[in-house]
């Protein structure tokens, strides 16, 4: 039997093994093999400093998508990278970080210029690029080891205002100076125009290699498309659309499955806000089809993301939030309002409204403010409308964020099989993931499947490991008693097929005995000024809450000790001096209550 067969006959096999943990995170290991995990490290604020003290409100935020259902939250005052929405970072195919960028430098993983990697732009003042989306990664096709970095050299135009002047191409060869990497092609220019303010993103090619750069013009036509080859990057096209492509604060983005490609501006001119989908052929790289809405709503950039079916999209507009569905005959007929800004205030002085937004690898959207500590999140993007669980101001990143999101492509996207473009062989074998939650905090046994499966799987058979199965694509279980159960979901097309498992704890008593030997919390300091730490005594076993509250029990700040933490910075920056309680639960259980004297 050949290496690969018999590691996924292995995983198979550990449906039948279940109760063996070793065999299950054997499972887990199988399944990375054949992961894209590009996408698990953002990074996001100003630096700190070594000099900053520890309660100071700036620093460089990192959510990590490998410690599993949820990012993990670290802050680092020591890192000196400035954001100021510019960001494009890229990880290994395993989830380990390779370098990342603010437009301006490039710094590798262990936080340091990579070498060449200062003055990617000639113009920079230090703080980053001012531009959503001013900059973009991925793997060099065929080049194992080599990424592709674009990006943009922004300009002030005496009429236009800020718009793009040249476009850039890098590579990275990240097998130099022992594995930190160095730029080796560096500040290559691809295109040399008036182009549109950020706006750069990308989709896999239809042969599940090559990439498809775009990058629009600033109020002409045109759209520059770059094609990136095992041979390197070059412009194939000059695309010309419909109307003018106007410039302003907005985001581009492709569905998930490539078919659809989406622009928004916030023009200041003047001009009306616009929204314009266009049908992409990731064969032929053609655009078609343009259909253009007019925004009516007021606001100050337009931010999108795309559900990871592909067929809702999610534009948010300062105070609101809409949601369109991508496969009716007349998209705009179909929007619906999912969240209007509650009036909460992040920091001491400014709202936590709705920017710019990316489709996370855990199948969550989230979206920035400007400038906050909190980030939005979609926690069920495939559901239409209000029960898409848009969740206001649901991550404090306890540092300053100028609405700084990450820039990212599908990196989970293959072959159209059978297209005229299929022509190298990379079938789509699908790759199982998921990940699992309580949506109802009362109801310990009901239990919320997300599919997180990649590369167009066609059936799926979910074994919950209390004999119980099931078809569907995100399953809700309800389990008939407390206790741990290895859940395991397999995912097959006519190519062939993955297992992905889990250990999922339950219930009230699992809680109750793993609080017996819960270690004792600690706020600290305590009186505290703005910032208050929330401490562990040991790491924590599993996800767990902190909920603040005042005197008359209304909720001020929230946060979340991911498994293996022992700390939670808390920001209070704008409440009144006083009383506040603290609890940490778990599966809706409450650990431990604590109390927070607030001293200014």
């Amino acid at each position: 039997m050949p290496a690969r067969e018999a590691l996924r006959f292995s995983c198979r096999l550990l449906r039948f093994m279940k109760k063996h943990l070793l065999l299950v995170l054997f499972a887990v290991c199988c399944t990375v093999l054949y992961s894209q995990k590009n996408d698990y490290f953002w990074i996001f604020g100003y630096e700190g400093g070594n000099q900053s003290p520890p309660d100071d409100e700036f620093g460089n935020a990192i959510l990590d998508f490998g410690a599993g259902n949820r990012p993990e939250l670290e802050i680092h005052q020591e890192y000196d990278m400035n954001f100021s929405a510019t960001c494009a970072t890229i990880c290994d195919s395993t989830g380990q970080l390779q370098f990342y960028t603010n437009g301006e430098k490039v710094y590798n993983r262990h936080h340091v210029l990579m070498e060449n990697g200062q003055n990617i732009n000639t113009n920079e003042d230090g703080y980053g690029y001012k531009s959503p989306q001013g900059a973009i990664s991925m793997p060099m096709p065929g080049k194992p080891g080599k990424y592709a970095l674009f990006h943009f050299m922004d300009k002030i135009f005496p009429v236009t205002g800020v718009a793009g002047q040249e476009m850039y191409f890098n590579e990275i060869d990240m097998t130099q100076n022992n594995n930190l990497g160095k730029i080796v092609q560096k500040r290559v220019i691809l295109v040399k125009d008036s182009l549109s303010w950020g706006k750069i993103t990308a989709v896999k090619h239809a042969n599940g290699r090559d990439w498809w750069v775009l990058m629009g013009t600033s109020r002409t036509e045109k759209i520059y498309e770059v094609l990136l080859t095992p041979d390197g990057a070059e412009v194939s096209d000059t695309l010309v659309t419909d109307t003018i492509c106007h410039d302003g604060l907005g985001q581009a983005a492709f569905s998930p499955d490539g078919t659809k490609y989406i622009r928004t501006n916030d023009v200041i001119l003047g001009e009306p806000f616009r929204l314009d989908v266009y049908d992409f052929d990731r064969c032929t790289g053609q655009l078609s089809n343009q259909r253009t809405k007019f925004l009516d709503y007021p606001g100050f950039g337009v931010g999108i993301a795309v559900s990871p079916d592909s067929r809702y999209l999610y534009v948010m507009r300062t105070t609101k939030a809409f949601q369109y569905d991508l496969t009716a005959a007349d998209i705009f007929a179909t929007e619906i309002l999912v969240a209007e800004w509650d009036g909460f205030i992040s920091g001491s002085r400014y709202g936590s409204y709705f920017r710019f937004s990316q489709l996370g690898p855990d199948g969550r959207i989230y979206a920035a403010s400007s400038p906050t500590f909190h980030l939005h999140q979609v926690n069920f993007p495939n559901r239409k409308g209000v029960a898409c669980d848009f969740r206001q101001h649901s991550i404090n990143l306890t540092v300053y964020n100028r609405y700084t999101i990450p820039n990212f492509p599908n990196y989970r996207l293959g072959p159209v099989d059978g297209s005229s473009c299929d022509t190298l062989g990379l079938d789509n074998r699908p790759v199982a993931n998921f990940r699992w939650e309580h949506e109802d905090s009362l109801d310990l046994l009901k239990v919320t499947f997300t599919d997180l499966s990649a590369y167009e799987p066609a059936q799926w058979h979910w074994d919950f490991g209390d004999g119980s199965t099931a078809q569907d694509t995100s399953p809700v279980h309800l389990f008939a008693a407390e206790g741990t159960y290895y859940v395991c979901q397999t995912v097959s097309n006519a190519n062939s097929a993955d297992t992905f498992c889990q250990q999922v704890t339950l219930g009230l008593s699992a809680v109750e005995e793993a609080a017996k030997d819960e270690p004792r919390y600690q706020a600290v300091p305590n009186p505290a000024r703005d910032v208050v730490e929330v401490r562990c005594e040991a790491p924590a076993l599993r996800e767990q809450s902190v909920i603040v509250r005042n005197a008359l029990g209304v909720v001020v700040a929230t946060g979340f000790f991911p498994p293996g933490s022992t700390s939670l910075r808390i920001n209070l920056r704008g409440q009144p001096e006083g009383m506040l309680f603290f609890t940490v639960t778990a599966e809706g259980q409450s650990l431990y209550t604590g109390k927070i004297i607030l001293q200014h």
